[in-house]
């Protein structure tokens, strides 16, 4: 019995002082705490955000016109009104381009009138041409920096329909091109376009264009289909029956004397070759053969002719 109540006591005083040391074992700090390592081969780093492009700065303001409104009427019966920036209004073609000041005394003086009827550029008025000329005021700022926005504004649309119209007329190229290329091919107009030969002696640019037009000539027109003729068949068509031409009969007259300088070439070639392949060859003449020698044979005296 002694034994027992010894041991309990044992156990009770064990358990006590393990709970003892748990409470005094010191709490981790925070701030000691170390973060876990992230693997390389993790999350992949998100992208940078997008730098915002700088908004391109105002174009500044054009310098105002500046000059004087005139009212020229002409010995014609025409009236001309605009703006004179010259500042002693005369002026004359000079001899090395553009204009220099002159006086009214001089025969060849005029008038530079800027901006008729509201157009860019301006007109040069010879003075023996003008009747009377009336001055209507300067121009203000406010109508100088008008006119000189609109011709900016103006050239831009210039240079964006000379844009799109360069974009147009290479895509008509090169249809164009396509299209002439498939109608020699099924027409068999490459003929005509190996007629007109190039020169042997090197050619200049200006002689390479020429003969690529007369050659692109003769395949949109064949000699097959238009003729020198062809002018005059359309016209007696017009006059007799009452039938205009069709769009392609007017491009063929409008291109008509550089065709006809392409059909003559291609004609002048073409008989060039027929007589070459007609020439007779000339026969070659045999080869006299030399008597041979023979023994105690006397040879014959050379005539007197052929000494």
């Amino acid at each position: 019995m002694k034994k027992t109540a010894a041991l309990g006591l044992v156990l009770v005083l064990t358990m006590a002082s393990g709970l003892r040391a748990q409470d005094e074992k010191p709490t981790p700090d925070p701030a000691e705490e170390t973060e876990p390592v992230k693997d390389d081969a993790g999350e992949p780093e998100p992208d940078p955000a997008p730098v915002a492009e700088p908004e391109p700065e105002p174009e500044p303001d054009p310098t105002p016109v500046v000059g004087v409104r005139y009212r020229l009427a002409l010995k014609s019966g025409r009236v001309l009104e605009g703006i004179v920036r010259a500042k002693g209004v005369f002026e004359r073609r000079a001899r090395r381009g553009g204009y220099e000041p002159a006086d009214d005394t001089d025969p060849a003086c005029g008038v530079r009138i800027w901006f008729p009827a509201k157009q860019d550029g301006f007109i040069f008025m010879p003075l023996d041409y003008i009747e009377r000329m009336d001055e209507l005021g300067s121009l203000s700022v406010n109508e100088g920096k008008s006119i000189a926005r609109a011709r900016v504004e103006a050239k831009k649309r210039a240079n964006s329909e000379r844009a799109q119209i360069r974009a147009m007329r290479m895509a008509a190229d090169r249809s164009k091109a396509e299209a002439d290329a498939e109608a020699e091919a099924a027409a068999g107009d490459a003929e005509a376009l190996a007629s007109v030969k190039p020169r042997r002696a090197p050619m200049t640019d200006e002689e390479a264009a020429d003969a690529e037009t007369l050659a692109s000539l003769l395949i949109t027109y064949p000699p097959t289909r238009w003729s020198p003729d062809t002018p005059e068949e359309i016209e007696r068509r017009k006059v007799v029956l009452g039938l205009f031409p069709s769009d392609e009969e007017t491009a063929f007259l409008g291109v008509f004397e550089d065709w006809l300088r392409a059909y003559n070439a291609w004609r002048a070639t073409n008989e060039e070759e027929t007589v070459t392949e007609k020439r007779p060859k000339k026969a070659k003449r045999p080869k006299k053969r030399s008597p041979r020698a023979r023994p105690d044979v006397e040879r014959p005296e050379t005539p007197s002719w052929k000494k």
